[in-house]
């Protein structure tokens, strides 16, 4: 894979600090571009060419306050699993590590964005090690019957076996958080103090939140979700 398909997947800059800052740029590809932690421009056509069909996954908004159980158990809102269709979205999803929280992606959305990394059998340094930083650290969890995942061990703080890459670490009183195609996993309090933060600073995020919900005049769509 040449220097171009690496800028595609990272952009030039943050594939240049990929050597130096390992740790940030995880974060950053997790939470890059509307494609999530595969982004590629490729994807993004997909994307919308599936929206325009009407394939669009659901839209996840809201915030809701759960437990998580003696096993790690943890429900799904019931509002999050009547909206999912499982032809388009599946009925699992994958749980990766995003800085303070952590992401859960739906089946098939994280399935569409992992095909998009797949880069044949020579791939950059660069892009290696950033799909090592993903893939190593994700993992399926599957619905029961009552509509609970089980939350791996390594993720949780009172575990013997805490996963040494990851800085979420939760507690058993979370927040599950709608944030447009996927789920995020913080610790309640960590939410709420974060939640404060941004409120905040809502001046300064006014521009980004332009770009976020305003539709682009030409067919290039760079908004940054």
């Amino acid at each position: 894979m040449g220097q171009n398909t690496t800028h595609k997947l990272l952009g030039g800059e943050e594939a240049q600090q990929l050597r130096k800052e390992p740790k940030t740029l995880r974060i950053k590809a997790i939470a890059k571009g509307l494609a999530g932690p595969f982004a590629t421009a490729e994807t993004a056509s997909d994307y919308n060419t599936n929206a325009a069909c009407g394939n669009m996954s659901m839209v996840i908004t809201d915030r809701y306050d759960h437990s998580i159980d003696e096993k790690n158990r943890l429900a799904i809102p019931s509002q999050v699993r009547n909206a999912m269709d499982t032809t388009i979205d599946g009925n699992a999803f994958y749980i990766v590590p995003a800085g303070r929280y952590l992401e859960l992606i739906p089946e098939k959305l994280f399935t569409q964005l992992a095909g998009a990394a797949n880069a044949g059998l020579a791939v950059s340094p660069e892009v290696a090690r950033v799909r090592r930083l993903i893939f190593a650290s994700a993992s399926r969890l599957d619905m029961d019957k009552a509509g609970r995942v089980v939350i791996p061990d390594r993720f949780m703080a009172d575990s013997k076996n805490r996963d040494p890459f990851s800085d979420a670490m939760l507690g058993r009183d979370v927040t599950l958080v709608g944030a447009n195609d996927r789920l995020e996993l913080w610790n309640r309090n960590d939410f709420y103090a974060h939640m404060r933060e941004l409120l905040a600073d809502r001046g300064a995020l006014q521009q980004t939140m332009q770009q976020l919900f305003t539709k682009p005049a030409t067919g290039n769509d760079n908004r940054p979700f």
